[in-house]
């Protein structure tokens, strides 16, 4: 299993555990500010989330931006529908996806955060897969093939619109 494979099937579990949470505790991890802190974000960060995975405290908080984007956006996961594509069907601008894709750590959550609180505003549906991967791979070339390949499905629908 790859690891973009790896973090698919992570997405799918998360996704089943919210299916089942309370409201309450799904609220909680919609909020987002403080979750790190929380018993909601805790049982699903022990209970879905490889040790592998959140092996670091940054790891950490860029799963707790990751978990809040899916809390606000899971009923609009649809496997195949890249987050490029999903941006510009949905209007995002193109300087707000610049700006995502050219930050890294602590500065990224907070982009990221308002990013998915657009699309679910605009009900969108997305494979959140390419969310949790912009997060949770900032550095190397997995993270560069992703960044580009959010950028070209992002442009490719925004040339399309434009003929």
């Amino acid at each position: 299993m790859t690891e973009t494979e790896s973090i698919s099937s992570v997405v799918l579990k998360v996704i089943n555990d919210l299916n089942m949470m309370s409201s309450g505790d799904l609220a909680v991890l919609r909020r987002g500010d403080s979750t790190l802190y929380s018993a909601p974000y805790w049982k699903v960060m022990l209970g879905s989330i490889p040790e592998e995975l959140r092996a670091t405290e940054q790891q950490e908080r860029d799963w707790n931006a990751v978990l809040n984007i899916i809390a606000n956006t899971f009923e609009l996961h649809r496997k195949g529908v890249n987050l490029g594509a999903a941006l510009s069907d949905s209007g995002f601008s193109e300087l707000r996806l610049n700006q995502i894709l050219s930050a890294s750590g602590d500065a990224l959550n907070p982009l990221v955060r308002r990013m998915g609180q657009y699309l679910a505003s605009k009900a969108t549906p997305v494979d959140l897969t390419d969310v949790a991967r912009i997060v949770l791979f900032q550095e190397g070339e997995l993270a560069k093939s992703v960044r580009q390949n959010i950028a070209r499905h992002y442009f490719r629908v925004e040339f399309q619109k434009n003929k």
